[in-house]
């Protein structure tokens, strides 16, 4: 009988949400929470106007990279492995875990994909569909807060309209914070005693808490740490406060920060067996690597501070409220090296009840010492207490040099701090709504209505003030170029049949710094935003075998390169125009003409060139490391001769063995010579790679060559005209010169007197001249006698010296230690 009246009483809450609602007054809240949001959106959008397949955001950096994600999804159904990137395998995307903790977002666009017709339109749905949701959620959680239904209302709309939101748009998950305002209830009701188990309706609450906190961690991995965050400080701050009371009624409270650990802790399983699985990708040298590994100072770089909270933003509808908002913002980046954003500013409204929050602490402190306040106590006193709590906790977390900066010494893996802005926001919301509902609670008539009225119009104004003006035409030039890009990626897969594989020029890989597109850009995968049908070279996971197969070949002359990746089956070239210097590409293109015997096809406003490849009669199929390969198949045993012949076979074959095992036998084709039967017939990657400055030379192999003086032996120190020097290669692998993260150079050993005593020792003074020098072959470096600078490093009374210029490999093999390495020694003189 006792279990009957407790669900009952369950059932009675829930309708209190809409109690005294009737159908003119629910029709009125369907509307604000529903359709005014989408109205506001849509204009601010300007949808109609604007093609949804196109993104709202489209930046080279995360903007891309979300845009990636999403095509993976809509693509394959999931966003852990993209079979059309990092061609000729498939990538896998485990390096970024926030696509996987981010998985709720990812569900319900897969309940969107099947009523769109790609991967952007999905992702701008999405985003549209967030802004009814957000009030929605927000006005639930005030409705669960006993707040008043008209001002739940407006802090849902007001929420669902931030700066936050529309300055994190590139994102897909992160503005889309639909599950944020239900995250502060567990916290609040802890703070207040509604977790207690002798509360009633205790086992509704623990189970609403439960699924919230279940939800959170499937939604996005900052969002579950900072409400991880609110329940452990919620739970000590009960527990200092009322010891007793909560050891004997609110243990079960902690039993939410286990759930939501355990929640995310199985959604990161994949991630982990990933790792486990594929421990070089993330491990070099014993350590992890640096581009994915967090540091304690980053929480500092990517923390906020009172300044940027209340400031302005600089397009803000009122120019002279920008500009005070961007001299607010320049003031502080002045003083750091990386500058930050304003993306988690509070806005007018937030930045009032922020400095509110703090009169209120101040005046509460005052009058610990006088008279009782209890006249002013209503049924929501304890919601506004509980809020500003809260508030005052993430305020101090989310600042530099504030808790968030201590906590990432021990966990640095969570960084950016100033995302938890957006809590302090709906926070202070709340507070100043459950105030005012309070403080109408028992008022009648007019002065009900005038408040009720007065913040409506507040709504109305944050909105104004919140939103960015125009946001449908921003950056109308990006988006002529992605729909050029959209145009020219569709014409190639009219040119190639499905599942062709096209490659991609320059190579860059996913966190590096790009010669081409610098750090952090993603742009070299861009055109798979586009495309249905082809596979492109670029994006394969970092330091995966396939990834650093396209390092090593992106180190070959453009000669040598075309023929491995024809090799594997590629069957286009697509060159980035945009990114590379007009000589570079103008050589790139002569090749390809010659080779090809086609003119480019240009596209997307000239920023890229297409060439279509020949087709080979043969093919060539790595190991699962990519670093052998592991049979060749044969379709033309003739053509395949011929290729032989005029030297255009990939150097992972041995030619000679080849061609006499063609003319052994002439089998039915296609047919296949392998590793297990012929392992003499293929090379051994650590010799053909060695010399590409990509890795230290193997002591077994050794740099084996000669510097040789080619010019006169005498030569002033002063002056401007470049000395040559010739370069021999006596190792059984090919060189590249000054190329590579460990290149093979020939550099100024030392200076020394004529009488052979040393002077100066490795000046740092290299050759200059990037080339390739084959096994036996020569090739020429210069320098120049005053970059040198010896007259300056040497004693003023030493007339003439003698320079040693050797053979040295970067960061591995020094000057000299190959003792049959010959050497350049030339006389500088300053008497010439």
């Amino acid at each position: 009988m006792k279990r009957n009246i407790i669900f009952f009483e369950n059932i009675v809450m829930i309708s209190r949400l809409y109690k005294s609602i009737n159908v003119w007054n629910f029709i009125c809240i369907f509307i604000i929470i529903f359709i005014i949001p989408l109205i506001i959106s849509f204009k601010l959008l300007d949808i109609g106007m604007v093609d949804l397949s196109t993104p709202i955001y489209y930046d080279h950096l995360d903007g891309i990279w979300t845009l990636i994600n999403n095509k993976v999804l809509y693509d394959t159904g999931w966003i852990l492995n993209a079979p059309a990137l990092g061609a000729p395998d498939v990538a896998h995307l485990y390096d970024n875990p926030a696509a996987q903790m981010s998985a709720l977002h990812s569900v319900i666009m897969l309940c969107i994909r099947p009523f769109v017709s790609n991967a952007v339109e999905m992702q701008n749905l999405y985003y549209l569909l967030n802004f009814p949701l957000i009030t929605l959620s927000s006005y639930v959680t005030c409705r669960f807060l006993r707040i008043n239904v008209w001002i739940s209302c407006c802090v849902g709309l007001i929420f669902s309209f931030t700066i936050y939101r529309f300055y994190m748009g590139i994102y897909s998950y992160l503005p889309n914070y639909f599950m944020v305002p239900f995250t502060i209830l567990p916290p609040i009701w802890i703070l207040i005693g509604k977790l207690n188990t002798e509360t009633p309706n205790f086992l509704f609450r623990m189970a609403v808490s439960l699924i919230i906190v279940v939800i959170i961690a499937i939604t996005d991995g900052y969002y579950a740490f900072f409400t991880l965050m609110l329940l452990l400080f919620s739970c000590t701050l009960r527990l200092m406060w009322s010891p007793k009371q909560f050891l004997r009624h609110g243990l079960l409270s902690p039993l939410l920060i286990f759930a939501l650990i355990v929640s995310s802790l199985m959604l990161q399983m994949p991630l982990k067996h990933y790792r486990e699985t594929h421990h070089a990708e993330f491990v070099q040298n014993g350590k992890p690597i640096a581009e994915t590994t967090r540091y304690p100072f980053e929480a500092e770089v990517y923390s906020s501070s009172l300044k940027i909270l209340i400031a302005p933003v600089p397009p803000h509808r009122i120019p002279m409220l920008g500009r005070i908002g961007q001299f607010m913002i320049d003031t502080s980046n002045a003083a750091r090296r990386q500058n930050i954003g304003y993306s988690t500013a509070l806005g007018t409204l937030g930045s009032v009840l922020l400095i509110g929050m703090f009169i209120r602490i101040f005046f509460s402190i005052l009058h610990m010492s006088k008279t009782s306040d209890s006249h002013r106590i209503n049924a929501l006193t304890p919601v506004v207490q509980a809020s500003t709590t809260l508030a005052l906790f993430v305020f101090m977390t989310t600042i530099s040099g504030g808790i968030g900066t201590l906590i990432a010494l021990i966990y640095p893996t969570i960084r950016a701090y100033e995302r938890f802005g957006l809590y302090l926001e709906f926070l202070l919301y709340v507070g100043g709504a459950a105030w005012i509902s309070g403080y109408i609670a028992d008022k009648k008539g007019i002065r009900r209505s005038l408040v009720l009225g007065g913040t409506f119009v507040v709504t109305l104004l944050a909105i104004w003030d919140q939103t960015p003006p125009a946001l449908g035409n921003r950056d109308p030039e990006n988006r002529k170029l992605f729909l050029a890009e959209r145009a020219y990626t569709h014409k190639l897969q009219q040119m190639l049949s499905p599942g062709a594989m096209i490659y991609q020029y320059p190579f860059s890989e996913y966190l590096s710094n790009s010669p081409y597109y610098g750090w952090g850009d993603n742009r070299h995968i861009r055109l798979y935003v586009h495309s249905t049908s082809l596979r492109w070279s670029n994006g394969a996971s970092k330091n995966s075998p396939v990834d650093l197969w396209h390092s090593k070949i992106a180190a070959l002359p453009i000669e040598q390169l075309l023929r491995e990746i024809e090799s594997v089956g590629f069957s286009g070239f697509v060159v980035d125009r945009s990114v590379m210097p007009p000589m570079e590409y103008d050589h790139v293109s002569g090749v390809l003409i010659q080779h090809t015997g086609q003119n480019p096809l240009l596209g997307a406003n000239g920023t890229l060139a297409f060439w279509k490849l020949p087709h080979l009669e043969y093919r060539l199929f790595y190991d699962a490391d990519y670093n052998a390969v592991d049979r060749i198949v044969i379709n033309n045993s003739d053509t395949v001769l011929e290729e032989i012949h005029r030297g255009n076979l990939s150097r992972m074959v041995d030619p000679k063995i080849l061609a006499g095992l063609l003319m052994q036998a002439h089998p039915s084709v296609p047919f296949m010579l392998s590793r297990r039967d012929h392992p003499e017939l293929f090379m051994d990657s650590s010799v053909t790679d060695a010399g590409l400055g990509i890795k230290p030379i193997a002591s077994t192999l050794g740099l084996r060559g000669d510097v040789i003086c080619s010019d006169q032996m005498v030569h002033s120190m002063n002056s401007s005209v470049p000395i040559a020097l010739d370069v021999r290669n006596r190792s059984p692998f090919e060189w590249r010169i000054n190329g590579g993260p460990l290149p093979i150079t020939v550099g100024l050993q030392e200076v020394d007197l004529q009488n052979g005593k040393r002077i100066l020792l490795d000046p740092g003074i290299r050759a200059k001249g990037s080339l390739f020098v084959s096994p036996g072959g020569l090739a020429r470096v210069t320098i120049i006698p005053n970059i040198i600078d010896i007259q300056n490093k040497i004693p003023t009374d030493v007339r003439n010296v003698v320079a040693v210029f050797s053979l040295l490999q970067e960061g591995v093999s020094w000057f000299g230690e190959e003792k049959q390495n010959g050497v350049c020694r030339m006389i500088f003189s300053r008497n010439l």
